[in-house]
């Protein structure tokens, strides 16, 4: 089966940059290297980084846009957004779809970008598989784009039955299915781990309470540095803040000023890496005690819950989106965000931090769920994903 793989177009595609999403995609051509069940033209943005000969069944297409098209791309918005037009033009885009235009696939699939899959509807006669891996939360994620969607597309691949039901909230259809997120079992391994407490200046002795992700204000770390504040009684607990704003090193920004202000009396107890590259993420998590995903938005799924697990670590999460679908009670603690958030976040922590033998039980139950639900594998990921589009 020959297909067209469009990826998101903002980061790049193998994720030499990092991107949940890129890094979904890059295991779906990786393991079809070694299984090679489909030909696949992979659309994505331009990166030097990227190795072009690498993949012997996926033919990399790369867009670039140069300065003169930025800018004129630029004129273009800036016109409709005084003439109140939506959706923004995109040049990139554009030239996606011109390339789509001349060439024959049986099937195109295109990874969670609303605008780009209409924008393809529109202009290509080719059976289309909108692949979604986030809420109604953004610019071109609107629940009136995915009407179009849910009318045009032969299936709509989601990652999680949260997911499933938001959708079909909007507009019910049998079209679709749920294909669960996965992580690479292969990196997230103890045979691929480094110690890095000393790196971080974390004692042997220290309890860390670790979080992963983009230090935004909808994912709730100011949240977490409250409840970890609350809990007094404890000395040797760190927080290890994994990421940062997007994708790259921290910035100062208005939020993070905001969390500056509120660590200030714990500064020393708190440590920010900045953002890390998915290989030495094992090595992260493997520093921490267990994990806290306090997010204020609606997860759409939650890979690093699925993470944490691989590494064998007990999850503390929001009860958001997707996150109590993944999470069980037996290694983990779900947290209702209601007025009394930030207290029951500091309650939880501490009956885990409080509690070695609880804590190693947790532990050793998330490696068995993780081990044991092979969904959340990289190879099953891809055989899931060929078996939904094959039909």
């Amino acid at each position: 089966m020959k297909i067209a793989l469009v990826s998101p177009m903002i980061l790049p595609v193998p994720s030499v940059r990092g991107g949940a999403v890129e890094m979904l995609t890059t295991y779906l051509i990786d393991e079809n290297e070694k299984k090679h069940k489909l030909d696949i033209d992979l659309y994505t943005i331009y990166d030097k980084k990227i190795d072009i000969n690498k993949y012997k069944n996926t033919k990399i297409i790369q867009i670039k846009r140069n300065n003169a098209e930025k800018l004129f791309q630029k004129c273009i918005n800036l016109k409709n957004r005084m003439l109140k037009k939506k959706p923004k033009y995109n040049i990139l885009y554009n030239k996606v779809v011109k390339l789509l235009k001349n060439k024959t696939y049986d099937k195109i699939i295109i990874e969670n970008n609303m605008f780009m899959y209409n924008l393809i509807c529109n202009n290509v006669n080719t059976e289309l598989i909108y692949h979604m891996h986030n809420d109604f939360n953004n610019w071109d994620k609107t629940k009136e784009n995915y009407k179009n969607i849910a009318q045009t597309a032969s299936k709509i691949l989601v990652v999680s039955n949260y997911l499933k039901n938001r959708v079909n909230s909007v507009k019910n259809t049998n079209k679709v299915e749920v294909l669960y997120n996965a992580v690479d079992n292969e990196l997230y391994n103890e045979k691929n781990i480094i110690n890095l407490r000393k790196k971080y200046n974390i004692n042997n002795n220290d309890i860390v309470i670790g979080y992963s992700g983009r230090i935004t204000k909808e994912k709730g770390i100011l949240e977490l540095i409250k409840a970890i504040k609350k809990i007094k009684t404890i000395k040797n607990i760190k927080l290890l803040i994994i990421g940062s704003q997007w994708y790259g090193e921290l910035k100062q920004d208005k939020y993070m000023e905001e969390i500056q202000m509120e660590m200030k009396d714990i500064k020393n107890r708190i440590v920010f890496t900045g953002y890390i590259s998915q290989e030495n993420m094992p090595s992260m998590y493997n520093a921490v005690d267990v994990l806290v995903v306090p997010s204020l938005c609606e997860e759409a799924f939650g890979c690093v819950a699925i993470e944490a697990m691989a590494m064998g670590k007990p999850v503390i999460v929001a009860k958001s989106g997707a996150l109590s679908e993944i999470v069980k009670e037996n290694f983990g603690y779900i947290i209702e965000k209601d007025s009394n958030f930030v207290d029951n976040m500091a309650k939880a922590i501490k009956k885990i931090v409080d509690n070695d033998d609880l804590r190693k039980k947790y532990g050793e139950n998330a490696k068995k769920e993780f081990e044991n639900n092979i969904n959340y594998h990289k190879e099953e990921y891809y055989e899931n994903f060929y078996n939904y589009i094959k039909n």
